[in-house]
Order: C-alpha cells, then structure tokens, then sequence
C-alpha cells in the first residue's frame, strides 16, 4: 500500500543541490538546477513529478504504487488540500473592430491619464523606439487564443501550460471559447491590433497557463510558482499576474487557507512572487475582487498579492473612486499588518479582446484587467529609466508616482500611478546632448480646482491657445491670447466641471499638444 493517497501531489524537499553549488541562501543558489539524480531515483520509484521550484529546492510530485523517497527526499506536505468546480464564465458578445470606435477612444484616454501616451510618443520622437522595445513581459494567466487579432505580430518568445504540462497554452476552439481571461489581459500590453492597441507592443512575451478555469485548487499555486520560476529563466523584466487565492468558491464563503497564512511568506505563491522580485523581475498581481466578501471587508486579500515586493492593484473607475459594479476589489491590510493594494488602476469598465470571434472585444471590469495596465506601465518604465536600477527600485517609483502619495488609501493604496511622475525624476538626454526632462515640457495639469500650464521657462506675451472639452466632445473652457505664467481656469461653483476626464489641447508658441485632465472630488 502507498504511504501516499494516490493521485495527491505532494510537496518534497530535496536535501542539497550538490556539493559543487553555490552557498545556501544566495540568489546563486536559488538559480542552481536540482540535483538530477534525485529526480531521476524519485521517476525509478514510480513518482510522477509535477513541477520543479529549484529557488527552495523542491519539487511537486504525484507518488506511484508503494510512495517510497530516497534518503535523501523528504516529504514537505499536500500540494492540494481540496479542489472545487466553479461554473466557467459566458464569453461577452461584443462589437468588431469598425474604424475610430468608443473602444480606442477608451484605451488612449486611460494612456493619457496614466502618463503612457506622452512616454509613447518621446519615445517615438526623440528615441526612435517603440513601446516596450528591448523588454521582456510575462504574461501568467488562464488559457490564450493563438488566433485573436490581438496576438497578430506579437513576439512570443516562449509558452508552456503548467496545468497539463505541456508547451501549448492555447484554447484550440475555433469559437465559444472555453477561457478568454488570458487573452483578455494579454491585450492591454501586447496587442499591436489597430482596433485594440495594447501599451507595449513592441516588447517580447512569455505567455504561461497557471489556471485551469474548470476548477479552484491549491495546485494552482504550485503552477504558479513553477510559471514565476521559468518567467525569470526566460528574462522577464516584468510579470504580469491576474490571479489569486482567497476563496474557492464564487460566494466568497470558502477560504482556501486560514487567514494567519495570508502574511506574504508562508504560501508558495507569495513566496515565489517575492523570490521573482528579489531575481530582477518587476511582478504587477492583480489584488482579486472579494472585497463584498461576506464579513471579510479588509481582510479579502488573498495570494500572491500579499507578498511584500510585488505591486498589488486595485481597481478604480474614472471619477478615482474603487469599483463596485458587480465585483469589489480586495483590500488589506495582510495577515501581518501591510497595506494593500500598493496602487489601483481602472477597472470598471475597460475594453479588453474577447470572444467569440477573433476580432472581437468587450469591456470588462474587475483588478485583472487594472493589473496589466500597470503591467505595461512599468515595461515603459523599465525600458525608460536607467537599466542600472533595480526591479525592486522600479516598483518603489510607481508606487510614490500614485496621486494620492505620499497619502494613502487602505483601499486604493497610493492611488493611479502616473508615468510622467516617475520620468520627470529621471533626466533625459535629446539628440545634441540637451538635458531634458517631462518635467520641463510643455503640459496642461488641473490641480486644486485650477487649470495650469506649465513650461521651462514663461516668455512674457507669449502666445497661447487653449482648448476644454468634457467627455461628451462639448467645448467647455477657451483661452487664446497673452500668457505671462498666471492660472488659466478658476472657475466657479457654477462653473466647475463634473468629475471625470476633461479632453484639453493647446497650441501657440510653445508649440501644440494635447492631454487628459481628471476632475476629481
């Protein structure tokens, strides 16, 4: 008789990786390969082995008849304590790509607000980039549709399903497919498809299955973990997550873990996501939408989104105020005191690929569409910044980039992160060697119920034309003459905008441009 229940993965702790490897505890050491002929006694003895996590040197296996280790093997526990059903989601029917659309409108508005587009276009201009070029990006998820128009012209350096252990993650159905979640996500960051641009198009991407959407298990984490370990192999510099482990079921009523477990060191997850930060890569987790979970309210966060080192999103809609359509973000603080999330993004109603067709699309709400949007944040980011710094230093300026830092929310974190904050941090160098910074170019900002314009230097009798409109195209504010440095707009009571996104453009001897302005509380 096995000593096992056959058919359970079991976690095994292998004893060393040799008396050549690096010492104990160092990222030399994590990154040495396990020991191959304990994996080959363990194969002799019948066990089927799962997936290798060399960064604690185990691995996850399914023991054969008797369940015998070597001596050198010792048995660390379950993989999987239990494994619930859930009723897979109906692919949104939605409109196909017909030209200039409310879709695009949507995306280039959410870029401007966050900072993207104007570090898309520098990047264009005095670079001669494009976005996410020279950058490596995970994306770990569900299945993905090979053929949406979304993964047109994509480099895809490298894919593997953790859930059947195999190198093809694709949902094969020609439509009705059975899980558009990945390719949901993965279109924000890579989608060169003109009727659904993702941020970083140009970047190189992994794309790894961790979640069988038929079911909610442990071994999910273990798949995971296994995904982290091979996105860093692979060089990614940044990893996006839209997945987590909180309940198993959709009521919320479930715990997969006891709550004292959720500290962002003891689960599997939350320990690799922390590892993959500590190996270079910048790891953006989506924080799960359990916030209306039952009696939980701060207590929904789940894993890996209470590790220390990843960024944590949330969701906000337009006006900066957190979702609460049908799904409520989770929020902290962790098992251990930490706040979460560390920034929010939209989520409300953001246009992501679907299905059923191949160049359909939909929008979407929840923090698994926010956190690729920060994702592609931080690829810009990385492939922007000084390549010296630090994954973990990266991650520190998008948190500080939030509009509600140095305050935070213990809902929100540090708010909507802001490329342009980050960038004005770091000096630039234009052809001729000119310094120069986002800082001192030419923006419109609305701040404490203000509009501004803001330049380098103010030339005295400069001229400047200025545009206002709302969110429906109706001209609201317009300026064009003199200009010396003084506000722009102050308006009344009467006068004052409605929250959210005002469309502003200038134009005059500073040249023309154009941006989003928030309106908030």
């Amino acid at each position: 008789m096995s000593l096992f229940a056959s058919g359970d993965a079991r976690w095994l702790q292998l004893c060393d990786k040799g008396p050549h490897a690096p010492p104990r505890g160092s990222i030399e050491w994590e990154s040495a390969p396990l020991r191959e002929d304990l994996l080959d006694s363990l194969k002799t003895r019948g066990w089927t082995l799962r997936h290798a996590y060399k960064w604690e040197n185990k691995i996850s296996a399914i023991p054969g008849p008797n369940g015998v280790l070597p001596a050198c093997v010792t048995d660390a526990g379950p993989v999987a304590t239990a494994k619930i059903a859930r009723n897979l989601p109906v692919a949104a029917r939605s409109a196909r790509s017909t030209g200039v659309d409310p879709f695009t409108i949507a995306i280039k508005a959410i870029w401007d607000t966050m900072g993207i587009e104007p570090v898309r276009e520098w990047l264009a201009k005095s670079k001669n980039q494009a976005p996410g070029a020279g950058t490596t990006i995970a994306v770990i998820d569900g299945k993905f549709v090979r053929n949406h128009l979304a993964f047109a012209g994509m480099s895809i350096q490298d894919t593997f399903d953790f859930v059947a252990n195999t190198p093809d993650p694709w949902d094969r159905k020609e439509s009705d497919w059975s899980d558009v979640h990945g390719t949901s996500t993965t279109s924000l960051i890579g989608s060169s498809w003109e009727g659904l641009p993702g941020i970083a198009p140009a970047a190189h991407f992994l794309l790894y299955r961790a979640e069988d959407a038929a079911s909610e298990s442990t071994q999910e984490e273990d798949n995971l973990a296994a995904a982290l370990v091979r996105a860093v192999d692979k060089g990614a510099d940044v990893i996006s997550v839209s997945l987590g482990y909180r309940f198993f079921d959709a009521n919320n009523s479930v715990t997969i873990h006891p709550w004292e477990d959720y500290d962002g060191r003891t689960l599997v997850a939350s320990r690799a996501a922390t590892a993959a930060v500590r190996h270079g890569a910048i790891v953006v987790v989506s924080v799960g939408n359990e916030g209306n979970a039952g009696n939980e309210g701060g207590r929904s966060i789940g894993s890996p989104a209470d590790a220390d080192s990843v960024l944590a999103v949330g969701a906000i809609d337009g006006t900066l105020r957190r979702c609460s359509k049908t799904w409520t973000p989770s929020w902290g603080p962790t098992a251990d005191g930490r706040q979460k999330p560390d920034v929010s993004a939209f989520g409300c109603s953001v246009p992501v690929a679907s299905g059923p067709g191949i160049n359909d699309r939909t929008e979407t709400q929840g923090t698994s569409v926010a956190a690729p949007l920060v994702a592609g944040l931080a690829a810009l980011a990385r492939q922007v910044l000084d390549p010296k710094l630090s994954a973990n230093e990266i991650r520190l300026k998008i948190f500080h980039s939030g509009h509600l830092w140095p305050q935070l929310d213990l809902q929100l974190g540090a708010g909507l992160p802001d490329l342009r904050r980050i960038t004005e941090i770091q000096s630039f160098l234009q052809p001729g060697g000119t310094p120069s910074t986002f800082a001192n170019r030419p923006q419109l900002t609305w701040s404490q119920g203000v509009l501004r314009f803001s330049a380098s230097s103010a030339i005295l009798g400069s001229h400047l034309g200025v545009e206002v409109s709302d969110a429906t195209g109706q001209l609201v504010f317009h300026r064009e003459s003199a200009w010396r440095g003084e506000p722009l707009w102050k308006p009344g009571i009467a006068g004052r905008p409605k929250h959210g996104l005002l469309f502003a453009r200038w134009w005059g001897d500073y040249g023309k441009g154009s941006t989003r302005l928030l309106v908030v509380p």
